[in-house]
């Protein structure tokens, strides 16, 4: 991946042998027109080689060495689409023909610069091109394409005009399209020649003469149902789902029953996904197509689907009270949830209840509603709180990070927002997707040990665990033992004695976990065959074998898993039980599930960028229609910035003291700074009136500050008369070194126009007027 870091381009070059080594590579020529996400052939160097100007590190930069040079481009990457801006370059003096060319100038800093020819440019916009009037407040695409060797940029091509900035609209669009997501749903006729036709009805011959209304799960397992349909539809099966949805993937079911056997109370509880390998077959245009979305599209407004509506919201979505096609896994579990006995076959259910996340986590807490289907999400829970505590003692890892919900009116616009809170409710459904995932891959992995599609957690990368080491040893050692990273289990286990221990209000489990996310690594789709069996695991769910199979609807693998799991039943029967004597003589063409998990996990990355991206953009438009104030923690201070991460946004913001206007006439400028303290100076137009005058000694910086700060401004003695008339200095003690623990500004700082300036507790940054709180500084921190 490639950044710009104070006009260097800087790249990032995770090395492909199996381990989490990653090169740092710096300036123009030796990044050799290697774009973000190429596979390149890179050359090691041993030393910091002498570059031209041009491509030395910056001089502030943490960057010790340089690690290499790429020195080929193996395969270019999918993302050659880049949004933003266009300016002249006839004042770029690295290209002579500007009059025939414009500069692409794109919003995303990894992207690259590009000359684009004026034939490319639309007819509509080729009016006064050069004044650049008719770009002026416009976002344009553009497609790169060849990058000439010593040639200072690429060329770009099919430049489209997005709109205009800065509406909703144009940058929704804007998001899709730098992350090349389809920018609409399907039309209502696509592949209307590959699905039924609506009204649909379910065969009688697809449901079988098995019924749970009169088997137990006993019973089913000895019927050899193989692949017919069974019949659930007697059983009392409902959803758990966030209000506003519509593609409802899967449901639940509990039934209790005196054990002769065990002479004990047992449960058959079930999990039952929509069977949309039914309708999307392999082979069919609408395969194709769902393979190359790979995942649906969450943004704040609306939903790109992964499938025509028709499927996603209607024939494989579990609506209450309608006959639905299903892929079930069915477990016997003991009163405290243990497995007893699985069985995996295709079903027809029939919800009797669409629950809400907020109806479900009424019915946990109420002891008044005594309905049957209030007692079994009782049931539910309680045997979720059991194998969720086992989870835990075997060792998982769980890092908080916040997420936001918006309140939109009737135009999609945004009103409010708020931070989603996970109740019982949510850990009750994600304890038993979470076990259906599991049993399916254990089953899948056990019948196609070189070509199933399962779901690995790498472990972290080892040099920034290393790092994070360190630094526990540095901040939380003396107060909270540190962390223990030599397992997934023990880091757990490490913060949850810092939440025990942390005071009330205190933000150090938010600093604590949100360094701990730094060294993690992505979780990937993966082909059996393509990874020894060790790197098959799942570092924080702690699952030697995990894939996705509850969500077929809005992701693409789990139909592949789908596939798999029912080829699995076909060969092996319904239990799970793999015979080893008959292991890949299956023929099934599953496709190739090495191309699929790399399309899959490229699309689920640019998903999760544009959700997070149309996160960040609602929550801009509401602040900048009314500031707020939001929590910031700052987790570095230095001589060019501050870094603060705000919760509710789940985001760190770079503060750059240099660009920083808090208010109106109002700007900081930070001239020091050592391990425990920063010098600023604040800065306002309105105190020019009364240059030259003296300060009140009551609003002075006290002679000890005045005195430790003197030794590290490097201003002359006439730069500090000028800047004492018309600017206020005080010092942020940081204490801990970094964030950790109490970090103010010891000094109220007065000028003609009254202000205050402060860091409280190491919560919020604001600006106090003399009439109000002016909260400026934190729109501006999230804008």
């Amino acid at each position: 991946r490639k950044l710009n870091l104070s006009g260097i381009r800087v790249g990032f070059v995770r090395v492909c042998d199996g381990n989490d080594e990653e090169l740092i590579i710096y300036g123009d020529k030796p990044l050799n027109r290697g774009f973000d996400g190429d596979l390149v052939a890179v050359q090691r160097l041993e030393m910091t080689p002498e570059e031209p100007e041009n491509d030395t590190k910056p001089k502030n930069s943490k960057m010790k060495k340089q690690d290499g040079k790429i020195v080929g481009i193996l395969k270019r990457g999918l993302n050659r689409i880049g949004v933003g801006t266009f300016i002249s370059c006839r004042n770029d003096m690295n290209f002579k023909s500007s009059d025939s060319y414009l500069l692409f100038k794109p919003q995303d800093e990894s992207k690259e610069r590009a000359l684009v020819h004026i034939k490319q440019i639309p007819n509509s916009f080729r009016v006064d091109l050069f004044g650049l009037k008719v770009f002026a407040g416009r976002l344009f695409s553009i497609e790169y394409s060849e990058w000439f060797e010593n040639f200072p940029f690429p060329f770009g091509k099919r430049i489209q005009c997005i709109g205009e900035s800065g509406s909703i609209h144009t940058e929704t669009n804007a998001i899709l399209i730098q992350n090349q997501i389809p920018l609409k749903a399907f039309p209502d006729d696509a592949f209307v020649n590959e699905l039924p036709k609506i009204p649909w009805t379910i065969p009688d011959e697809e449901i079988s003469e098995y019924s749970m209304e009169n088997l137990s799960l006993n019973e089913l397992i000895h019927s050899n149902v193989g692949l017919k349909r069974v019949d659930l539809r007697t059983l009392r099966v409902f959803s758990i789902d966030p209000e506003t949805a519509r593609d409802l993937d899967d449901c639940l079911s509990i039934r209790k029953y005196f054990d002769i056997q065990s002479n004990a109370f047992c449960y058959e509880v079930g999990v039952h996904i929509a069977d949309v390998s039914y309708f999307v077959k392999n082979g069919m245009e609408l395969d194709k197509e769902a393979q190359s979305r790979s995942t649906s599209v969450y943004l704040v407004n609306k939903v790109i689907p992964m499938l025509p509506r028709v499927l996603c919201e209607n024939l494989c979505s579990l609506q209450q009270s309608v006959d639905r096609l299903t892929v079930s896994v069915i477990w016997k579990m003991d009163s405290n949830g243990n497995i007893l006995q699985k069985w995996f076959g295709r079903t027809v259910i029939r919800s009797i209840e669409q629950l809400s996340y907020s109806n479900a986590q009424k019915m946990i807490d109420s002891d008044e509603d005594l309905s049957e289907i209030a007692q079994d999400v009782k049931e539910l829970n309680r045997l979720a709180q059991n194998i969720r505590q086992r989870r835990f003692e075997n060792g998982c890892l769980t890092l908080n990070s916040s997420k936001l919900k918006f309140e939109l009116d009737k135009d999609r616009l945004p009103v409010d927002f708020g931070e989603y809170q996970n109740g019982e409710s949510n850990r009750l459904v994600e304890e038993f997707m979470l076990l259906a995932n599991v049993s399916v891959a254990e089953f899948i992995a056990d019948a196609f040990p070189n070509d199933a599609l399962l779901r690995c957690h790498p472990e972290p990368k080892q040099s920034m665990m290393k790092e994070l080491e360190l630094w526990s040893e540095m901040h939380l050692k003396s107060s909270y033992s540190g962390l223990d990273l030599s397992s997934s289990g023990a880091l757990q286990k490490s913060l949850d004695q810092i939440r025990v221990l942390e005071s009330n209000g205190s933000s150090i489990r938010d600093i604590v976990e949100l360094k701990v996310t730094k060294p993690m690594q992505n979780a990937v789709y993966f082909c059996t065959k393509s990874r020894i069996r060790s790197m098959w695991k799942h570092y924080a769910l702690a699952f030697d074998k995990y894939t996705h199979f509850t969500s077929p609807i809005r992701r693409y693998p789990d139909i592949i898993v789908h596939r798999m799991l029912i080829a699995a039943i076909f060969q092996h029967g319904n239990e799970g039980i793999v015979d080893e004597n008959s292991v890949n003589q299956c023929k099934i063409d599953f496709g190739d599930v090495e191309s699929i998990c790399e399309r899959s996990n490229e699309r689920k990355w640019a998903a999760k960028r544009a959700q997070e991206a149309s996160g960040k953009l609602f929550l801009c438009v509401l602040l900048e229609a009314e500031a707020r104030t939001l929590k910031g923690i700052v987790l570095n201070v230095d001589i060019k910035r501050m870094e603060i991460y705000i919760p509710v946004a789940n985001c760190v913001h770079t503060l750059e003291w240099n660009h920083m206007e808090i208010q109106d006439g109002i700007k900081i400028e930070c001239v020091d700074t050592d391990k425990k303290s920063v010098l600023i100076v604040v800065e306002s137009c309105a105190m020019e009136e009364t240059k030259g005058e003296e300060m009140d000694s009551g609003n002075e910086v006290e002679d000890v500050q005045e005195s430790k700060s003197k030794s590290k401004t490097k201003l002359s003695k006439r730069e500090k008369k000028k800047l004492r008339a018309e600017k206020v200095k005080a010092r942020i003690e940081l204490e801990n070194n970094g964030g950790i623990g109490e970090s103010k500004f010891n000094h109220v700082i007065h000028g003609v126009v009254p202000q205050q300036l402060s860091v409280d507790s190491v919560k919020s940054l604001r600006v106090v007027g003399e009439d109000q709180d002016a909260t400026c500084s934190m729109k501006y921190l999230v804008c």
